[in-house]
């Protein structure tokens, strides 16, 4: 695939388009768009009234739906390129809060191996007192699924590692624990991207 293609014709268009990161406002749009072929609106016509006879009026004019509702469309796109509502629901979160703290992770670990732990100490330490919450308090930004693969990974490591009078030791610390972050949001993204 070159570029962002114009169609989700297949699972697999939005898993590369997902995975290659090209454009995620876009995606975003896109899925949420798949989404609301899901439901299509039918009118609600009038008691006795027959909406298959173009002959049928009332007072003289032909019969208006006096309402409009909204039923499962099983011919939409969604379901016919096998995904469903709580699949893409997953996918839109995917891209709106699980890519961007891989990519946070991603940015403090290169920091990290740069010599640069210094600049990004506090932003390591709001890291790890983030995933050190208790299980009922955890950040609103963060999925539950991110929250609960991450708690108990390490993190804590992350405060005691920039305490540490040797930076040597402490960035070497912090450069582990971010790395293994990074494998385990990568792993929760590759499985949600198991269609």
């Amino acid at each position: 695939m070159k570029g962002y293609p114009k169609y989700f014709n297949s699972k697999q268009d939005i898993i590369n388009v997902i995975r290659a990161d090209l454009d995620p406002e876009m995606t975003k749009s896109a899925l949420q768009a798949l989404l609301n072929t899901a439901k299509r609106r039918e009118p609600v016509w009038p008691e006795g009234c027959d909406p298959e006879n173009p002959e049928t009026l009332v007072d003289g004019q032909p019969v208006q739906p006096i309402d409009w509702t909204e039923v499962d469309n099983p011919g939409g796109s969604i379901f016919l390129i096998g995904l469903d509502v709580t699949k893409v629901n997953s996918l839109i979160e995917t891209v709106d809060a699980i890519q961007p703290f891989l990519k946070q992770l991603v940015a403090m670990s290169e920091m990290v191996q740069n010599d640069e732990i210094e600049e990004i100490e506090d932003s390591l330490h709001n890291l790890s007192v983030n995933l050190s919450l208790d299980l009922d308090n955890h950040p609103d930004w963060m999925p539950d699924e991110i929250f609960f693969g991450l708690i108990g990974s390490g993190t804590e490591s992350l405060v005691s590692a920039l305490v540490n009078p040797n930076r040597d030791i402490a960035q070497d610390t912090a450069g582990e624990i971010l790395n293994a972050l990074i494998s385990q949001v990568q792993g929760i993204i590759d499985s949600r991207l198991n269609v």
